[in-house]
């Protein structure tokens, strides 16, 4: 509404009359209201059906309503007061920078063309990927990014990726409809046809009763309808001459008062990402090598930060695709409860371990026919086709899955919107156009035509010198694997690298003497050769091990893979909190002892032997009134097989003993508890070792005769 008068208009409302008649009927019908979604929805009272199928609600409301930005009131609930979209603030904080991929603090675009295909020239960081670092809401003012297909190339006003919102990019002023301070839904009132058609030419009587804004409670409901016709309506607002004021109304329908609503929502949200319907993840971008009697495909990560408009962060697996025809028909083998082809069949797929598995429970359509969203296995960026005949054209295709929504997802955190219209799960296209010869034309950046073939005579395939990774220092247990996957990336015969783990000392708090480390923060990759300092984390441990940087990422024509070592097979284990000691009893400490033992919670990675010898081979550590106890065992640390070292430790016998030898104080036997210990202090009462790592139990193994002993339960504090 615009005001093209020569004054201005203190007071305006937006209001509008509805005569739905539910199932054809006009009669048996009832209105009602929901101020929270702004929207009033009509129904029938009786239960009719029409063509078979249940006549179901119908409703319109505001999917945007005018707002004022000068009245000190958070007028639409959202948490903000007096938001507006002219302001040059991001209100909501929903506005999102680029994201920093390979954390240099520049915005890298390989694509130097636009045409998502690793040209020549284009690989600035040699990793035979084409790199385009997620541009989210950074995309400049003309709105669009490197992502986009009309892509114009880097805005003049040095506007795109500059940390910055500016006008004109998502989530951002005009292109942010949450950052209006919307009124909402004033007033609905419900009258019959013929109340309409006498009050509607008497504009006072229409003004004052039907659309002045009223508290909730006064909105006019009656009791007992049957053909109805209602008014519903938003104000008070002011419009200054030659200003505008916007509004957006939505007319939906649904099964039910819920199936309505979720509608509702789905359209809110669709008008709230500026008209974005959901759609599927970005196309990956795929590389394809071919080789003797295989294909090998490597793929990048990007499709994993794509966000649909609708229903968020949505990525859930990759899908490969192999086919001996340009368009993929010879793999259409799925489907649907009518036996028309309707889905392909994927030669592999990796979807995340989330829970979301099995056949999706919202069918396709009205096919009867459910997407099948794998089983938690992980994901992958290789994969090697060793199916294949040397000298025959494949067409190759890895596209990007998202998960679709349901309302069991809830509990999965896969959305990050609830009340939803449930969806089928969407994939990205693949794209392969062929000539009259059967040549390509087209060939879209997730896929690719491979014809495998020997190698050249004399060539030697890439291999680890003595094939083996040689440890230069340190006591990291997780393992380094190599896989070449791009022969021509590779570098010349001789070129090391070197892979190095840091961490944060932490563990020195516990014992500097030897704990001279602590937890994984990070990693870096360096060709020593070169100097060149290829890939770098240097986040949270954490993120150490779940960043793609190095599972989705290729290095000179290799991928570097960790892994972390399994949990060690114990009889029983069990992590426990070491609380502060000074609100427990301090048994068997001098009672005038120091509290040398803060909180701590720390699980300490370290390998121990109980070496069982003759009595007097150690004594426990722990002070007493007694004086030390002799023991029949020692407590080693072998971690570093290079520098073993003995341990103190505090032993606890048990107070029921079942067997004679138990009689003997020190012995190892069942029920004994060793406290390893660390963290040596001296205090007038001689050295105290108060903080400790590891807990053993010992009890009788199956075919002991009552004599020797096993470690059964190993704890940590």
């Amino acid at each position: 509404v615009e005001n093209i008068s020569r004054n201005d208009i203190g007071e305006m409302i937006i209001g509008m009359i509805v005569d739905y008649d539910i199932g054809g009927e006009t009669g048996s019908n009832n209105a009602l209201f929901d101020t929270e979604d702004d929207i009033t929805y009509q129904w029938s009272k009786r239960n009719l059906v029409r063509n078979g199928y249940n006549v179901g609600y119908a409703g319109v409301g505001f999917l945007e309503s005018p707002g004022i930005h000068t009245d000190g009131v958070d007028n639409d609930d959202d948490g903000m007061v007096d938001e507006s979209r002219e302001d040059g603030i991001d209100n909501d904080g929903d506005w999102r920078t680029w994201t920093d991929v390979d954390l240099n603090g520049v915005y890298n675009n390989e694509d130097l063309n636009n045409n998502f295909i690793l040209d020549d020239g284009e690989d600035a960081n040699g990793n035979g990927v084409l790199d385009i670092e997620p541009i989210n809401d950074d995309t400049g003012s003309d709105g669009l990014g490197p992502e986009s297909e009309d892509y114009p190339g880097p805005d003049s006003d040095g506007t795109e990726a500059n940390g910055v919102p500016d006008p004109g990019e998502p989530n951002f002023e005009f292109t942010d409809n949450d950052e209006i301070d919307q009124i909402g839904l004033t007033n609905m009132v419900i009258r019959t046809p013929s109340d309409f058609d006498n009050d509607l030419d008497d504009d006072k009587l229409f003004w004052n009763d039907y659309i002045q804004p009223v508290p909730e409670s006064e909105f006019i409901i009656p009791t007992e309808t049957a053909d109805i016709i209602y008014a519903y309506s938003s104000g008070m607002v002011d419009i200054a001459k030659e200003a505008t004021q916007r509004f957006s109304i939505a007319f939906f329908c649904g099964n039910d008062f819920d199936d309505m609503l979720r509608n509702k929502r789905t359209m809110q949200n669709i008008y709230d990402s500026d008209y974005n319907f959901a759609k599927p993840p970005r196309s990956p971008f795929l590389t394809a090598v071919p080789g003797d009697g295989k294909v090998t495909l490597v793929w990048d990560e990007s499709a994993e930060s794509s966000r649909d408009p609708i229903y968020g962060f949505d990525f859930e697996m990759y899908k490969i695709y192999k086919s001996t025809d340009p368009e993929f028909n010879d793999i259409k083998t799925i489907t649907d409860a009518f036996g028309n082809p309707l889905l392909w069949e994927a030669l592999a797929q990796f979807d995340l371990d989330n829970g979301l598995n099995g056949a999706h429970p919202v069918p396709i359509g009205d096919f009867g026919i459910s997407y099948d969203m794998g089983t938690d296995s992980g994901l992958e960026y290789s994969f090697v086709d060793e199916d294949v005949d040397n000298g025959r054209t494949y067409y190759y295709a890895v596209v990007s899955v998202d998960a679709g929504y349901d309302t069991d997802f809830y509990s999965l955190g896969i959305s990050e919107f609830e009340s939803l219209s449930p969806i089928s799960p969407t994939e990205s296209s693949k794209i392969i156009e062929v000539d009259a010869f059967e040549r390509p034309v087209t060939v879209d950046h997730n896929a690719a035509v491979v014809v495998p073939q020997p190698a050249a005579s004399g060539y030697e395939p890439a291999q680890l010198e003595n094939d083996e990774i040689t440890r230069i220092s340190g006591l990291a247990t997780g393992s380094i694997d190599i896989e070449f996957l791009i022969p021509d990336s590779l570098n010349a015969k001789g070129y090391e690298y070197e892979f190095t783990f840091t961490d944060d000392g932490s563990y020195k708090e516990l014992d500097s003497l030897y704990l001279d480390y602590g937890a994984t923060t990070g990693f870096t990759l360096t060709n020593i050769t070169t100097g060149e300092v290829m890939a770098q984390n240097t986040g949270t441990g954490a993120g150490l091990f779940t960043t793609p940087v190095l599972n989705a990422r290729i290095y000179d024509g290799m991928k570097f893979k960790i892994t972390n070592p399994e949990t060690p097979e114990v009889a029983e284990t069990e992590w426990l909190f070491n609380a502060d000691r000074a609100s427990k009893p301090r048994l068997n400490i001098v009672p005038d002892a120091p509290d040398v033992n803060p909180p701590t919670n720390y699980k300490v990675p370290r390998d121990y032997e109980i070496r069982v010898s003759e009595m007097g081979a150690d004594t426990s550590k722990w002070i007493t009134a007694a004086g030390r106890i002799p023991t029949n065992y020692q407590i080693w640390d072998v971690t570093d097989p290079n520098n073993t070292f003995q341990l103190p430790f505090a032993l606890a016998e048990p107070g029921v003993k079942p067997f004679p030898q138990d009689t003997v104080v020190g012995m190892l036997t069942p029920g004994d508890v060793i406290n390893v210990k660390i963290g040596g202090v001296t205090t007038p009462f001689g050295t105290v070792y108060s903080k400790s790592t590891w807990r053993f139990t010992a009890s009788l193994s199956s075919n002991s005769a009552g004599i020797v002993a096993e470690v059964t339960e190993v704890t940590n504090t």
